[in-house]
């Protein structure tokens, strides 16, 4: 080939997948991985057990699904998995539902209301939060009512002031 690559392909493509050698050698790969992964499996535990606890969620699943679902303990790994993917997205909502919180603090109007309504709109209704969620939205908007119903009286007042300034003025 005339890039290293292209060498690499090339070379791959011109294996036999009927070769016992390569066959033989790919099986041996595998069960050495495998083998890897059931001697170390205290070490790699305890590695995913510490990106867990430090709340680095994305890695510690991304090493949960390395393991090879050859391992006797993939179904313990599985488990482990939804458990973290739970995390991450609990995580993830918290996170969104205090800036949504903190938004709403410093901007109480239509405006801000509609960016509180786009950020919690991002949150995963199966995160732990959710049911928070939906009281903070049903007070927002209970508030763009009220600003709203001041605003619809304050426009009636303008408007029947204006209709008696008229009648005063044709009389």
């Amino acid at each position: 080939g005339s890039t290293e690559e292209k060498a690499h392909l090339a070379a791959i493509r011109n294996l036999q997948s009927n070769n016992q050698k390569i066959s033989l050698f790919v099986q041996k790969g595998k069960e050495r991985i495998i083998s890897y992964y059931e001697q170390n499996k205290g070490n790699i535990m305890a590695s995913i057990k510490s990106l867990i606890s430090k709340k680095d969620y994305d890695e510690a699943l991304f090493q949960l699904c390395l393991i090879p679902m050859e391992c006797t303990y993939y179904v313990d790994v599985q488990s482990k998995k939804n458990d973290v993917y739970q995390r991450i997205i609990d995580n993830r909502a918290e996170l969104i539902f205090t800036e949504a919180k903190a938004l709403w603090a410093t901007n109480q109007n239509t405006n801000g209301a509609s960016r509180v309504i786009d950020l919690v709109s991002q949150i995963d209704p199966n995160a732990a939060c959710y049911p928070a969620v939906h009281e903070f939205i049903a007070i927002v908007n209970d508030k763009i009512n009220l600003i709203n119903e001041r605003a619809y009286a304050t426009y009636q007042k303008k408007l029947a002031h204006r209709q008696e300034m008229d009648k005063l003025e044709l009389e």
